[in-house]
């Protein structure tokens, strides 16, 4: 089964604007954990948690960049 063309620059569309929300948001908590010396572990802690949680929605991302460059095979000679 092939995937048309749309979908695949629909999917690499989504994920690029994805990665742009998660670079704000990953540079976000890096200025708040920067600038919030004296937090507390518990703060700290959802800090991290959220962190974490950038890292792998960007993973996602990129798995869905990857689909979205993958090239359909070629239909059989003779489909229609």
């Amino acid at each position: 089964m092939t995937r048309p063309r749309e979908e695949q620059e629909i999917t690499g569309e989504i994920a690029h604007e994805l990665n742009n929300l998660l670079h704000v948001i990953k540079n976000s908590l890096e200025l708040i954990t920067r600038r919030l010396d004296s937090v507390s572990p518990e703060v700290r802690g959802y800090i991290e948690m959220a962190d974490r949680n950038t890292d792998r929605a960007a993973r996602l991302t990129q798995r869905l960049l990857a689909l979205s460059r993958q090239q359909p095979p070629d239909p059989p000679k003779g489909a229609a």
